[in-house]
């Protein structure tokens, strides 16, 4: 019971497939759920930021942009094929070890079901979702409730192989042995590290067909923030052209800004929200101001209190640690027999 800690990450796996296929399977939520939920939802999309610059350029002709992701590319069908072979293999994986595990002479059928293989039947659950989310939804943009799964799966196999490290130079119990073993650790470290590496080089977003932003001009005339890769947005690789530049004095040495930050846009959608709080001869009231405010804003609050909250967590978690590391160093320095030393 000791090493508990290191299955951690497969609850939290098992909670996330649960409410990642809840709301794939119930589209329309019921309303108590809609008003927890609509916090979390996107102020404003890039599809929608298009459309807004596409009737400022033409305000007597409403010409919506044919949304990319409304027919998948065929890269991007190669990339969502790809995440789902992986997920197959995976799946067939872990339910054949689990099978093998059910079918051992070791196991006991009177301790059903407290002896049935559960991590790897949750393994083998979370890895069918991966597999049918992106075959039977594909799209030109990432999946980012696959992302969070793929995240977590590498944590949950990290933290298996540093638990099986533990136990080999610690408690000399070698639990890798066996081709297979080792087979499908390597074998799943491959997979994980192959389904990041084809969601983070995916582009977070397409141009419109026929709107107001072409292909050409993203990344050198228009900034590449919105429509760039994963990767690049989240380690900022994006900004990297215009630090390299050796003069910034003319205003074509700078890109123009991205949709979801241009003036028209925000405070357009600022002003369609708006109306579901003000009364119809405009009048604003305290009330009224703050849920238009919140309403515009609240996941961006969320995000920075939560993550606020993670990193003043994660700045007093080194102090703590480094001091259990050396109370763990100091009661085994009391309790080593001295002839051995």
């Amino acid at each position: 019971m000791r090493w508990w800690w290191y299955k951690l990450p497969l609850f939290f796996l098992f909670v996330l497939v649960v409410l990642l296929t809840v709301r794939q399977l119930v589209p329309t939520l019921p309303q108590p759920i809609k008003r927890i939920t609509r916090p979390f939802r996107t102020y404003l999309k890039v599809h929608e930021a298009e459309e807004l610059l596409k009737e400022d350029e033409n305000p007597h002709v409403k010409q919506v942009p044919e949304l990319a992701n409304a027919s998948t590319s065929r890269v991007g069908l190669l990339r969502n094929y790809a995440l789902a072979a992986l997920g197959l293999l995976q799946t067939l994986i872990w339910v054949s070890t689990a099978a093998y595990d059910i079918a051992s002479p070791s196991w006991r059928p009177k301790r059903w079901p407290s002896a049935l293989p559960w991590p790897l039947l949750i393994l083998a659950v979370s890895w069918f979702y991966a597999t049918l989310k992106p075959a039977l939804k594909p799209r030109n943009k990432p999946h980012y409730d696959l992302f969070a799964l793929y995240i977590t799966f590498a944590a949950q196999a990290l933290i298996h192989l540093g638990f099986i490290a533990i136990l080999f130079y610690v408690e000399e119990i070698d639990l890798s042995r066996g081709a297979f073993t080792k087979a499908k650790i390597i074998l799943n470290l491959i997979v994980i590290a192959t389904c990041l590496w084809i969601t983070l080089t995916t582009n977070m977003a397409e141009p419109g067909v026929g709107g107001p932003i072409s292909r050409a001009d993203i990344g050198t005339k228009i900034s590449p923030e919105d429509y760039t890769t994963l990767w690049k947005w989240l380690t900022f690789a994006w900004v990297t052209p215009v630090t390299q530049q050796t003069s910034l004095s003319n205003e074509d040495d700078v890109w123009e800004l991205s949709p979801l930050m241009r003036t028209r846009a925000l405070y357009t959608k600022y002003t369609e929200v708006g109306k579901q709080f003000y009364s119809a001869d405009g009048k604003v009231t305290p009330s009224s101001f703050f849920w238009h405010w919140w309403a515009c804003n609240s996941l961006d609050v969320i995000l920075e209190f939560v993550l606020s909250m993670m990193s003043l967590l994660l700045e007093f978690s080194g102090p703590l640690f480094l001091k259990l590391i050396l109370d763990c160093i100091a009661k085994l320095s009391t309790t080593t027999d001295p002839k051995i030393s």
